[in-house]
């Protein structure tokens, strides 16, 4: 048989996952066979990819664009069931490990999963490790009814308002009063929040699976080169409102006053 094009990924549900447009073709051997059909690396000029008979790359990652070789079939990935395109060095860039056939059977008995199945995994088990749950009420409290800043028990006007938010222990670790308070957004009292849990450096994914910052990283490689690439994690931050409602990052433009008032 001849050289004919197996498979190009472009499901739904993987596509958005990668910069580049995944390819494959199956090869057939033989003199002049090869040269047709074949996938092409996504960097133009590129030196680092074979392109040319009698051994051309078969496979274009969709994480680098570049393009590698593979003799079986793409391998399906463990967790989302799509076949794997990433080359090893885009795998193992994320903590990952390289499914079978691109090892010649040095690593066996492994499950094979992706890069993108990877990144998921090692950026939620970061954010379990490090997660912060807070819970965020909002409260109407009583304002003086005179200009003495006593309390009249038969006439005060309850238009005071204060939010307050607590960690897990039931303890007050944030809190603003008044009209300011009224008018925040969700987002302007989850980045409070963060500078107040010292959560405000940013993490970003390395190649042994755990996250670290950017001094860490040029540390680390002696430059900012691999930050550049490398995947961010998850805001470790979980805002949870009085009536346990999640307040994701998606509700972020929402005033608090907005919430459900105590």
């Amino acid at each position: 048989q001849g050289c004919g094009l197996l498979a190009v990924a472009s499901t739904r549900s993987q596509m958005p996952k990668y910069e580049f447009e995944p390819q494959y073709t199956r090869h057939a051997y033989g003199k002049g066979r090869g040269r047709t059909n074949r996938v092409r690396c996504a960097h133009t000029a590129c030196t680092r990819c074979r392109n040319e008979y009698p051994s051309p790359d078969n496979v274009r990652c969709p994480s680098c664009g570049h393009t590698w070789w593979i003799m079986e079939d793409p391998e399906t990935c463990n967790q989302c069931d799509e076949f794997i395109y990433d080359c090893t060095p885009c795998v193992k860039s994320v903590g990952g490990w390289a499914s079978e056939p691109r090892n010649r059977g040095r690593i066996l008995e492994r499950p094979p999963y992706c890069k993108s199945c990877w990144v998921d995994w090692h950026l939620e088990q970061h954010r379990r490790n490090h997660t912060c749950i807070v819970t965020l009420h909002a409260a109407r409290i009583p304002e003086p009814s005179d200009t003495a800043g006593n309390i009249s028990r038969d006439e005060f006007v309850a238009t005071g308002f204060k939010l307050a938010c607590f960690n897990m222990a039931g303890d007050e670790i944030w809190t603003k009063c008044g009209e300011e308070a009224e008018q925040m957004s969700l987002g302007a009292v989850r980045a409070a929040l963060q500078q107040v849990l010292s959560l405000g450096d940013e993490k970003r994914l390395a190649r042994d699976g755990l996250c670290y910052s950017e001094d860490e990283f040029v540390a680390f490689y002696g430059s900012s080169w691999q930050w550049d690439k490398a995947p961010p994690s998850l805001n470790p931050l979980i805002m949870i409102s009085a009536d346990g409602s999640h307040l994701n990052e998606h509700q972020d433009k929402r005033l608090v006053s907005s919430l459900s008032v105590l």
